[in-house]
């Protein structure tokens, strides 16, 4: 079946960000559904160091998307206590966070999910490592290789589109 373009309505996505536990790098992840209602996602933006994210996410904030989302773990609370009274974030806590790894993994082999096969997703890939917990399997940014904000974004934004459903339909 054919896919869902791209919305052209900033109300029809939710953005995900998420800091490198070490603070190197930062991204931005945009997620939509598809015609079959499946999670879409792409990099909207990443590159090294934070001092980058503060102004995006207060542009985003500004911007009237769906959702803005992020993990409550790291230097992720700091931007978002910094930006408490202009950013609409919401912050998953360890479950949430569980439940977006093992929702992005089954959706990868359930073939549900389509992302756009961003480098910086690639790079993350080959350097995360994956734990088991007694309830998901869950990417461990303290024990991967290397960052995997790209990829922590880009699972955050598959979670949040499933969790909103459907697209938004203003009618006047």
């Amino acid at each position: 079946p054919e896919k869902r373009d791209e919305p052209a309505r900033d109300e029809d996505y939710v953005l995900a960000w998420d800091i490198a536990l070490d603070g190197s790098s930062a991204s931005i992840a945009a997620g939509w559904l598809d015609n079959d209602g499946n999670p879409a996602m792409k990099i909207i933006a990443t590159a090294p160091d934070t001092a980058w994210l503060r102004p995006m996410l207060e542009k985003a904030a500004r911007r009237g998307y769906r959702a803005i989302v992020s993990d409550d773990s790291g230097p992720n609370r700091t931007v978002a206590a910094d930006l408490i009274d202009i950013l609409p974030n919401e912050a998953y806590r360890w479950n949430e966070y569980a439940a977006a790894c093992q929702s992005f993994l089954d959706r990868i082999r359930e073939g549900t999910l389509s992302h756009d096969g961003s480098k910086a997703v690639r790079e993350n890939l080959s350097c995360a490592v994956i734990r088991q917990t007694t309830k998901a399997q869950v990417f461990d940014a303290a024990k991967s290789a290397g960052p995997i904000d790209a990829l922590r974004a880009l699972l955050l934004a598959q979670y949040a589109t499933a969790q909103l459903g459907a697209p938004v339909v203003q009618m006047f």
